[in-house]
Formats: structure tokens, sequence, C-alpha cells
């Protein structure tokens, strides 16, 4: 843990940026520098450009950068000071010239989150109107616009509008300030996309279709055919384009995380990293971030999740699950939840280091997420817990390899299935009674534990074959398994092991479990204890196998705390475990 001086003058030197993400107030903080982003929006010809990035990515923080960057000063003072000493100075007069001069409309949508009611909600959005109107509350005294623009201004200034002139709102003060200031308006929408997914997750149609048709209205109003914006940038999580949210909008340009262009722009690059790390003295923890917050890939560039790289460095370098705790990412935790049996045993795939074949639809619809099977791998791609690899262009979206980017959003999946799995009971305890009954050797508190997750969590029909009781034995083992790395189906010795659990410290024993599944008949007349019998030979003989096999052979350097080894054998809802070489803690 970098605990001397140097570390902490340097955090005092450039505090870290926790929880800033406007551009002007963390000019002092730590801050890497996104804005040549402003060149290549500068550069592209399109009028209207939506950028779809995971949450917690610097979205919000690179739209306030534009703002500064581009906007008129409504107090008059100089904002180049700004960036005088970043990247886009640097390139040249053509860009400097753009520096503030534009009027800016600025609107975030990060807030709307009342699950009561699509009223309440409406309620807030015409707050954000109100308040964009007050802070250009100077055109109440310019000449340059109508009387009956000015009307409108002081209608909605004193919260007396109607309902229908919300819906143009931001379309007309983009006129007023065009024709106040002589010069075409840029609009900055961010989170687009949250007033909807709120209404989602609120669970009624009826608030879901209010705030599509108003949040359409707002944007199509502004965006579509609109002679005095000289640029639209948009930022959400999601694309919803077959709600026809932008319906008619044929000037408007996607970029998501998987183009290559303005890909660098969002998150942090590797040498951006490397460069942080350098400057707080701490180059050394390079491996553990790359493990932790690396994986993720936007148009071939290699991105590291920002917000948990910053909070890592702030608490220490003391590698945990930040970004995944955030309660902006409700909505793809929950659709692990809802999963379906198949999808479950794919996401149970992903977390042994598999990955899943998958045309992700980048055109998603809310109300298909819980109903078609392949949404929530486009929605878990786009949030940013599936990274998209050997990516290729498809008629509905891009066809790719899914994978778990890093170890943080390893450790949500496994809490989210194992929530799945287990039906909401109490696992974070009883996870760590399942380690501690296996790192001691307790056979009896084990088999209890397992029996008990089986008949709160699962039907008998859920195991048919071998690899069912082996999912289930991986979900649990993927959220309890603290301080080991799950591996299953991989060649180990002379044949391949059903789990191992290799120790990330060698002062933690090495486990490995052998699985079968009993398939001799039972009848109804058997006394309990035949059945008992069977399995117990059963599960002796998967101990059997681990020795002939050889499968601890290669566990050896990596513990110097023993092997334990397991087998278990499965019927139905029973099972039974023994326990050989116990030489654990």
């Amino acid at each position: 843990m970098p605990i001397d001086q140097n570390f902490k003058d340097k955090k005092i030197e450039r505090p870290l940026p926790i929880g800033k993400d406007i551009f002007a107030n963390m000019r002092k903080a730590y801050y890497v520098d996104k804005t040549l982003l402003t060149k290549d929006i500068i550069d592209n010809e399109t009028d209207v450009l939506l950028f779809t990035r995971p949450r917690r990515f610097g979205k919000t923080l690179n739209m306030t950068m534009l703002q500064t960057f581009f906007e008129i000063p409504i107090d008059n003072k100089d904002t180049s000071n700004f960036f005088k000493d970043l990247a886009i100075w640097k390139e040249g007069e053509k860009y400097r010239a753009e520096q503030g001069k534009y009027p800016v409309i600025f609107i975030s949508f990060r807030g709307i989150k009342d699950l009561s009611s699509a009223e309440a909600n409406i309620d807030d959005i015409k707050a954000l109107i109100w308040a964009e109107y007050e802070r250009h509350g100077y055109l109440k005294q310019s000449n340059a616009i109508s009387q009956e623009d000015k009307a409108l201004l002081l209608r909605i200034l004193q919260w007396k509008a109607f309902d229908n002139e919300y819906k143009i709102s931001i379309n007309r003060l983009s006129k007023m300030l065009c024709q106040h200031h002589g010069q075409k308006t840029i609009v900055l929408v961010d989170e687009y996309d949250k007033p909807l997914q709120t209404a989602w997750e609120s669970g009624s149609k009826a608030f879901y279709d209010k705030m599509i048709a108003l949040m359409r209205a707002l944007l199509v109003n502004v965006f579509k055919t609109n002679p005095y914006l000289h640029k639209g940038i948009l930022t959400g999580v999601t694309r919803i384009s077959k709600e026809s949210i932008f319906s008619g909008l044929n000037n408007l340009k996607v970029n998501t995380v998987f183009d290559a262009e303005f890909s660098q722009h969002f998150g942090i690059t590797e040498p951006e990293l490397k460069e942080m790390l350098a400057f707080y003295g701490i180059s050394e923890k390079f491996d553990e971030m790359k493990e932790w917050y690396d994986g993720y890939n936007f148009g071939g560039t290699e991105i590291y999740n920002p917000w948990s790289v910053i909070r890592y460095i702030d608490n220490n370098c003391i590698p945990m699950s930040y970004w995944a705790n955030t309660s902006d990412n409700k909505l793809a935790a929950e659709s692990l939840i809802y999963a379906s049996k198949d999808n479950v045993n794919l996401l149970e795939n992903l977390l042994n280091g598999g990955y899943v074949d998958r045309t992700v639809d980048t055109n998603l619809v809310f109300p298909e997420i819980h109903d078609n099977e392949n949404a929530i791998f486009s929605l878990l791609a786009q949030s940013g817990y599936l990274k998209g690899t050997e990516s290729r262009e498809a008629s509905d979206g891009y066809r790719c390899k899914l994978k778990i980017p890093n170890q943080e959003i390893s450790s949500l999946f496994a809490n989210e299935i194992m929530k799945r799995l287990l039906n909401n009971y109490d696992i974070i305890e009883s996870g760590r009674d399942f380690m501690d009954s296996i790192i001691y050797g307790d056979t009896e508190k084990l088999q209890s534990l397992i029996q008990d997750y089986m008949l709160r969590s699962c039907s008998y029909l859920d195991f048919e074959e071998e690899k069912d009781y082996q999912n289930f034995m991986l979900g649990i083992f993927a959220f309890a398994s603290a301080g080991y790395t799950v591996k299953s189906n991989r060649e180990a010795g002379l044949g391949r092991h059903d789990i191992i659990l290799y120790p990330k410290k060698k002062s933690l024993p090495g486990i490995i479990f052998e699985l079968k599944h009993f398939k001799g008949k039972v009848s109804k007349n058997d006394k309990p204890s035949k059945l008992i019998g069977s399995l117990k030979r059963s599960a002796k003989a998967a101990l059997k196998q681990i020795d002939r096999m050889k499968y601890a052979e290669e566990m050896k350097e990596h513990t110097e705390a023993g092997i334990i080894k397991y087998g278990a054998a499965f019927y139905g809802k029973t099972m039974h475990v023994e326990i050989s070489a116990c030489n654990g803690l």
C-alpha cells in the first residue's frame, strides 16, 4: 500500500477528481487531457453526434469541457486560460479561433430518476429547461428577438408555460440565442436516455409511453431541420432509435463502443494511465490495475475504467469493485437477475473466462430486454459489463465474441448471478461459511450448505446432466471464492478437471473438486440409505479420478499450504461429499 510521504504530497499537490465532473471546477485536480475531442468534433462534418458509452466513463466531464471551450462566456470572463496548457491549444489557430465563439445550451438528464410517476419526472425536466432559460436570462433585455419569443421566455421563467410549449422550448431557445449573438447555437444533451431508463424501471407502460413522447418532441424539435443549430452533441449509454425517438433525424451520427472514431476520448488509455501512475509515484501498481480495471475495448483502443482508476488511487491502491457498486448500474444488474436459465449458463461460462458469440444490437429497445433472449447481451456490452472482441459489422448490429473485461466486473457478475441462482437468499454470510468449510475440511457443514442452496434455489428439473451440477457449483464459487481464481474444464495432469481453485496467495491451500452425477435407478420404495451409499461410492470414485489423472500436479507450484481434494456426487437435489489429503489451514 503506497502510504509514503511522496504519495501523500502528490495527492495534495494534484488532488484526484473524486466526484468532479464539471470541467472548470476541476482544473486544479488531476486532469486526463481529453480536449482533442473538440478538434475531432470541429473537423467532423456531421450536424448531430450521439456518443454511447458506459456510465462513469467521462461523458459528463467531456460535455462540460465542450461547453467551456465553445461557449461565449455569459459573464464576459476569458475562458481560454482553461485550455492554454492543454492539447487542443497546440493544434493551431484554426481551433483556437473556435474557443468562446458560440452560444451553448447544456442540459443533463442524469438526475431524472423518480420512479413514482411520469408526472414527477416531467416536472423535473421542466425544471431543467427553466434552469437553462434562467442561465440565459439576459435575453429578456435583448432587442434581437421577437416579442413572441420573449413572451415564451417570460412564461417559462415565471412557470406559466403550457405543456406543449416545453416540447419546443429548447428549439426556441436555440433560435433566441442565435438571433441575439449572431451565431448559430451548439446544443449539448447529456445522458439523454436516462428518463427512458427510469420510465422502463418503473414497470409502468403508461409512464414509459409518456416519457418517450416527451423526449421525442424535445430532441427532434431541436435537432431536426433546425436552422439555428451549429452542432448538436448527445451522450447516453444506449441508442434507442427503434422507438422512433430520433424519427426522421437523418443528420444524426451515432458513435458506439464499437467505432474507432473518437474511441480514445472516453475513458483512460494505457499511456494516460502510465503517465498518471508515474505522477503519483506508483508505477509498480500498473499490473494490478490492469487485472482489475483494464479490458475494455472501444473501437480497437484499450481503455481503463476512469472511475475505478481514480477511486483505486485515492483509496491507497486497494483493489475493489468501485464502479460495479455505483447506483447508475441498476439497469444492467437487474437484467442479470431476470436472465433465463440458458442465459445464466452462458453468463456462468463468461465468469469462468469463456466467451459468448453474439450479435450486439446497438438499437436497444427497453421493453425487449426481458423478452428478447439476445437483448441482455446487447445491454451488457453497451453498459460496460462485457467487452466485444473480433467484432464485425452485421445487418442488425455487431457480431462479436463477448467476454468479461476484468476482475472488477467478474466480481459483480458473481454477485448478481448468485442472487439469480439463490433467489435472493442471504448468501454473503453463508458464502463465507461455504469457503471456510472447504478450507478447513468440514465436509458435514459443506454438504449441509450445498443441500440448503439446492433446496432453496433450484428445481429438480434444473439438474439433468453433470454439467448442470458443475454450473451450479461454479455459481457458488464465483461469489464465495475471494482469494481464489476459479477454473473449470481445463487440461490438468492427464485429463480435464471439473473445478480447480487456484489460490492467489501461497498461504492458502489449493482446492480441487471432481463431480459425479449418479444415474442409477432409484425407486420410491428404496431406503434413503441405499441412495446415500451409492453417492458415497461415486464421490470416492471421483477422488480416485483426481489422483489417477494427476490433476493436483500443476497445483503444487501455486500453494505452500497443501492441496484439498473433494469428490462430490449428486442425484436430483441429494448429494454427498468426500475429502482427501486435507493439508489446508
